[in-house]
């Protein structure tokens, strides 16, 4: 699996959190909830990761990934920066704006660089070692495919307010389609199953992205809270009969931080994952 590699969401704002949650500290060796999912993905055999950054802060993170990494000289970290000038002709140098563009626009940043299947996620989710490992595997065995690993939408509800979650229609083990749906509440019961952005692409993905953000921009430039997520531009893609994406069901623990009030939640799992052995107490020690 020398030749995957793990792209890693880090330039959200965090607002509902009130902080740079990707950054928050739930371990106990002050990891970050992405250190897990470096972690999973070393052992299924990864060894590139690509973090993406706002520039504003890339070199206190570059820094602090490296030096809690060091034990691991097989393990490669690349960072890139997520930045809201970083636009298609003809918006490139025209608009101002703070807030960031989603998480298709990383799609666009990355459309030149990456060259290799890839697994792509949020940093403030923890996926469960099975998930990556089983999309890390798809990814192996099926040269040039797609897929989503889906989790039941139930176990991906916050105790402590609504959620946003990329609902999924599955047929026939295909993504059929998804739809972003805001204000879920914690005591939703459909039977469903969700995205929780823990997406596996080839580098085939990126033929359409340019165009479609472009159709994006041409839309809802001038609207300062507009985002174009991952999810709705697969959506759009699957419309349009341009993707297939293959949907990985996942037995697997979700968890992650939406509100402030969901840390304590969130490290108690943490807490007991290492306390029956999961995981190592210090996951850079070797």
């Amino acid at each position: 699996m020398s030749n995957l590699q793990v792209v890693i969401m880090a330039a959200g704002l965090g607002s509902r959190y009130g902080g740079l949650k990707q950054v928050d500290e739930f371990g106990p060796a002050k990891e970050y909830l992405m250190d897990y999912a470096i972690f999973d993905a070393y052992r299924s055999g990864v060894t590139q990761i690509c973090v993406i950054v706002r520039d504003n802060f890339k070199a206190e993170i570059q820094q602090i990934m490296t030096r809690k990494w060091n034990a691991y000289s097989d393990l490669k970290f690349n960072f890139i920066s997520q930045e809201t000038g970083d636009l298609p002709q003809p918006f490139k140098g025209k608009i101002v704006r703070e807030k960031p563009w989603g998480t298709a626009h990383i799609l666009f940043v990355l459309r030149n660089t990456l060259k290799t299947p890839f697994l792509i996620m949020n940093a403030d989710d923890f996926y469960g070692r099975e998930a990556i490992q089983s999309l890390a595997e798809f990814l192996t065995k099926n040269s040039g495919e797609h897929a989503l690993v889906s989790y039941q939408l139930q176990k991906t509800l916050s105790l402590h307010g609504a959620v946003t979650r990329g609902v999924c229609e599955i047929k026939d083990g295909q993504l059929a389609s998804i739809d972003e749906v805001s204000g879920i509440q914690p005591n939703d019961k459909r039977e469903a199953f969700a995205s929780m952005n823990l997406w596996g692409f080839s580098p085939s993905a990126f033929l359409n992205v340019e165009e479609l953000f472009v159709r994006f921009l041409q839309n809802n430039a001038e609207s300062p809270k507009s985002e174009y997520q991952i999810p709705t531009m697969m959506n759009d893609l699957l419309k349009e009969n341009k993707i297939k994406i293959t949907a990985i069901p996942t037995k697997s623990d979700w968890f992650g931080v939406t509100y402030q009030e969901d840390k304590d939640l969130v490290k108690d799992k943490i807490a007991g994952l290492v306390a029956r052995g999961v995981y190592p107490k210090n996951l850079f020690a070797r």
